[in-house]
Formats: C-alpha cells, sequence, structure tokens
C-alpha cells in the first residue's frame, strides 16, 4: 500500500502507526478515520479518507485498509466556503454602504419579515432587524399615517413597500406618520421596489425612506420670513 498509492511524505507517520501497534497494541492510527493524499495510478495524488483495522490469522496481523476518495467531496465543500466567504464579504460591503448613506433602507421577504436594515432607517420609524427572532413590518402597530395634509388618513395596503411586494415599483410617497404611543409626527418620503427571482417572481421588496421634517419645517419658516419681509417693505401681493 505504501509504494502503491501513499505519497511519500505520509509513508513514515502509516509506517510508524503500524509498527506501533504491532508492539504495543495502541496506535494513533488504528480504528480512525484520517484524512491524507493518495497517488492515483497517474501518480497524481487525491484526497482521500482511510480507515486501517487489523485481524490476526495464525498468530500474525493483517490489516485492512478501508479507503475513500473524498476529492470531489473536499472540492465542492471547498467551493461552498469560497461562495459563503464572498457572500459574507459582500454583505459586510452593503452593510458598511447603508450605514453611511443618509436614508433609511428596510427590505424584508414576502412575509414582510425585516432581512436586512440599517440604522436611518431605526431612527427614522423605530423598527430594525433581529437576527433572532424575525421583526415584521406593520406600519399600523406604531403609526397612524396620513396624507401631507395631516387629515386624510393614507391607506397602508398604498405603501410602496406593500406595493413592492405585489410587484410594483413606487416613486417618492410623501406621507405623514403618526406615533400612536408618543403622537410625534414625521414627514417621510418613501419609494419602494421589488427584487425578483430568475423566474421574475416576487422573493422580497425594498423600501427607501426619508425624512424630510426638518426640511418641511425650514420651508415653511422660510415662507413666512419671506412673507414678513414682503410686508415690511410695502409689497402689495395681486388681487385676485
Amino acid at each position: 500500500m505504501a509504494v502503491l498509492i501513499i505519497p511519500e511524505q505520509h509513508r513514515e507517520r502509516i509506517n510508524k502507526g503500524l509498527q506501533s501497534f504491532l508492539l504495543t497494541g495502541q496506535s494513533p492510527i488504528i480504528h480512525k478515520t484520517i484524512e491524507i493524499t493518495a497517488l492515483n495510478k497517474k501518480r497524481v495524488e487525491f484526497e482521500i479518507e482511510f480507515t486501517v483495522s487489523p485481524a490476526k490469522m495464525l498468530d500474525t496481523y493483517f490489516f485492512i485498509t478501508f479507503i475513500r476518495n473524498v476529492s470531489i467531496s473536499k472540492k465542492l465543500e471547498n467551493e461552498k466556503n469560497e461562495a459563503e466567504r464572498l457572500v459574507r464579504q459582500s454583505e459586510q460591503k452593503l452593510k458598511l454602504i447603508l450605514e453611511n448613506i443618509g436614508e433609511g433602507i428596510v427590505v424584508t421577504d414576502t412575509q414582510k419579515r425585516i432581512v436586512l436594515s440599517n440604522h436611518m432607517a431605526e431612527e427614522i420609524i423605530g423598527i430594525k432587524q433581529n437576527s433572532e427572532m424575525p421583526t415584521t413590518l406593520d406600519w399600523s402597530a406604531k403609526y397612524s399615517l396620513y396624507y401631507p395634509d395631516e387629515k386624510t388618513i393614507f391607506p397602508s395596503q398604498n405603501l410602496p413597500l406593500d406595493k413592492a411586494l405585489k410587484g410594483e415599483s413606487t416613486a417618492n410617497v410623501e406621507l405623514i406618520i403618526e406615533s400612536n404611543e408618543t403622537k410625534g409626527k414625521k414627514r417621510v418620503l418613501i419609494s419602494g421596489r421589488p427584487i425578483v427571482d430568475e423566474d421574475n417572481m416576487v422573493i422580497a421588496a425594498v423600501a427607501n425612506i426619508k425624512d424630510i421634517t426638518t426640511y418641511k419645517n425650514l420651508e415653511v419658516a422660510l415662507e413666512e420670513i419671506e412673507e414678513k419681509y414682503r410686508k415690511l417693505i410695502g409689497f402689495k401681493p395681486d388681487k385676485k
């Protein structure tokens, strides 16, 4: 066996293991599955698992070896590990990007469970991803939704994320979200788009959320200042 299939770098270890058993009855290689390389008929190394079992006949020990070619499974395992490494690397890059942009990002599966979100999304809507217990994005549980007039109720089924889960992309929708707990209000812009697979089936949805409360407040303040300035200089608006 040593001459035919065991590469030179493993031969001493195997021989010592067999000799140890013959001398002491103990060996680090007997009845154990060991991973090493072997030589094929072209003298090319490939990965194997082998187990050595002793058998005694007429006061003489024979060694029975079971060998299994694991080169293909090892290759597949290495490819899987590499793919997982690349996925983790991509996820880290994506999270780094998401955490450094000025708007909230939320990705949900088809059951509206959050699979990815950034800190801006948590800051704006108070909902975040939970790796241990998936969080369902239920706007109505936390907020009352209104159109920009702050009076007309905005139907939750028309939210961009809900439409995205039905396969529709939606540009910026402006609405007011009022906390059911604190009654605090925020003016936000929300857009949404579906994520589809190769069969064009919706598998997830992504929503972009921008808090424009401060911007709108500044806009109103600017209009008030402008109006006061017009009155100060005696500007008279056109009569309608």
